[in-house]
Order: C-alpha cells, then structure tokens, then sequence
C-alpha cells in the first residue's frame, strides 16, 4: 500500500450517512510504503491529536492503490 494515511477530525454528528463530512482533518500518521500483516497492525501517531473528551470521531484511512 502506497502512502497510507490516518486522519482523525472531531464531529457532532451522531449517524453516519453516505456523505463524508468535509473540513480539516488533522494527519496523524502516513507512510509511504506499508505492508500489514496477519493479526493486529499499531500505529504509534507521528503526530498527537487532542481530543475534547466529548465530541464523535471520524478516522480516515486511506491509501493511494
């Protein structure tokens, strides 16, 4: 997999629906080559995210194929 990416973003939404919310998500992991393998994969985050404690949120992970 090629540039993969996890971003996280807060949100107040409650449901999910077939639109992606858009707006800044913020980076917190990317590699450009990553192979996972069987069982669990960790990703320690390159960057920190501060969380409310209080908000949904969103995860994107994505990957150039």
């Amino acid at each position: 997999m090629t540039n993969f990416t996890i971003r996280l973003k807060e949100t107040d939404q409650t449901v999910l629906t077939t639109s992606f919310e858009p707006g800044p998500y913020t980076t917190v992991w990317n590699q450009d080559e990553f192979l996972p393998t069987t069982g669990w994969n960790v990703h320690s985050f390159d960057e920190m995210y501060h969380w409310d404690g209080e908000s949904n949120l969103l995860i994107d992970v994505f990957c150039d194929v």
